[in-house]
């Protein structure tokens, strides 16, 4: 019992020895930094906005928004100038080796766009998002403090003791940089999670929102598909029309293919539509089971004509052997 403890209370100081910390633990307190902001010159421009000293090996968290009917350029709409919310985690890193990076983890427009852009800036000690001008009112959190300044032109936005060093503003833009900003996107659970969905309400997974309602870049799995279309139940009414098995034969060696049914190449060029096509499939194994009826139906008949001729045919026998009983008997006298 004794050697039991002993080795037991062994494997214990042996874990706890394992599991020690490097390092002391710390309480952080995160702190929320909240301000307004105005962008002006021009309302078809993308103006760069600078948050400074972010601070090195962290992560902070920057969010930008407005509402579409608050201060804007008026010659853009009068009420519904455009609405934003721009959530960003943005690593600066450092001289240390972290690594630089910043992630679009919620990103909804309406209206009006006014996010242009993003990119770091002053040797990865700024960052600095694009903003839509013309008198735009933005507000912002942040967990550091923004030391932000608004750029309309090359001015300077980092002052190094070695000139050479010093940084000046990047250009304003005109137009929306989809590429940088769709390659920042948050690509994983958190990313659909917060819905980002564009001013359509269409959603885009790991791919940009595009004019379908859904578009996902990669293969769906699921237990279960419900599609709500037109169905092929037309084919069993008196009035249609079913395609004689010789004229779709015909069709089938020129065409290659079933009357009603997209071909190869129309398939890997615009793909298909997954309830037309189960409807059109339908269409044809309802008209296939036409077919396997009239085929039946004409068996049948078929059937009944082989099974007079075989009656009439038992009947010939008969007589014929009748007469050949009556012939015998009328040769022997």
């Amino acid at each position: 019992m004794r050697k039991t403890i002993l080795f037991f209370l062994c494997l214990y100081l042996l874990k706890s020895s394992l599991a020690q910390q490097v390092g002391v633990e710390q309480l952080v307190a995160k702190q929320t930094y909240r301000g307004i902001f105005k962008v002006g010159g021009d309302k078809d421009t993308y103006y760069p906005v600078v948050f400074k000293y972010g601070g090195q090996n962290e992560i902070n968290n920057l969010v930008i928004f407005r509402s579409y009917h608050e201060a804007g350029p008026d010659k853009l709409s009068p009420t519904h100038k455009g609405g934003l919310t721009l959530e960003i985690d943005v690593n600066y890193g450092g001289w240390g080796g972290s690594t630089y990076d910043w992630r679009i983890m919620d990103y909804r427009q309406t209206y009006h766009s006014t996010f242009g852009k993003a990119e770091f800036g002053m040797h990865y000690k700024g960052f600095i998002v694009w903003l839509r001008g013309g008198g735009f009112i933005y507000h912002y959190e942040s967990e550091k403090p923004a030391n932000l300044q608004v750029c309309y032109a090359s001015e300077q936005i980092f002052d190094d003791p070695n000139p050479i060093y010093d940084v000046y503003a990047p250009p304003a833009i005109t137009q929306v940089d989809e590429t940088i900003i769709n390659a920042h996107r948050n690509d994983c659970w958190e990313y659909i999670k917060r819905k980002p969905f564009d001013q359509r309400g269409h959603l885009g997974i790991l791919t940009p929102a595009s004019n379908y309602p859904l578009d996902v870049n990669g293969t769906i799995r699921a237990k279960e598909i419900k599609v709500e279309t037109n169905w092929a139940d037309f084919v069993f009414e008196e009035n249609y029309q079913l395609m004689k098995l010789s004229e779709l034969e015909e069709f089938i060696k020129e065409n290659g293919h079933l009357p009603e049914i997209p071909t190869e190449e129309q398939v890997e060029e615009s793909g298909i539509s997954l309830g037309e096509m189960n409807s059109k499939l339908l269409q044809k194994v309802e008209e296939l089971t036409l077919y396997v009826i009239q085929l039946s139906n004409e068996n049948k008949i078929l059937k009944s004509q082989i099974k007079v001729r075989d009656e009439e045919s038992n009947e010939i026998d008969s007589l014929r052997k009748e007469i050949e009983k009556i012939n015998s008997i009328l040769f022997k006298k």
